[in-house]
């Protein structure tokens, strides 16, 4: 997982991505603010990516938390939980 993006429309790193392995099944993606546990972004689509904005308006930069629970395609049982964050 990136550590950081910057959402300024450059075309670099605008979008902020988890990559997991293929043949996984993308159970629960959120990123929270981390001061105050606001969600800011969440999905289930293994392609989805957070533009930095919240309610439709850009947030000032800051240290985000964010999480993944991926799950192996087949697998019964276990999954694993990742967490991290994002500046």
């Amino acid at each position: 997982m990136p550590n950081g993006f910057s959402p300024n429309n450059d075309g670099n790193n605008d979008c902020f991505r988890g990559y997991i392995a293929p043949n996984t099944e993308l159970l629960e993606y959120q990123l929270l603010f981390d001061r105050w546990g606001n969600q800011m972004f969440e999905t289930h689509d293994i392609e989805g990516c957070w533009d930095g904005t919240f309610r439709g308006q850009e947030m000032d930069p800051a240290v985000f938390v964010w999480f993944i629970l991926p799950k192996p395609l087949g697998a019964t049982g276990r999954c694993w939980i990742f967490f991290g964050r994002a500046m």
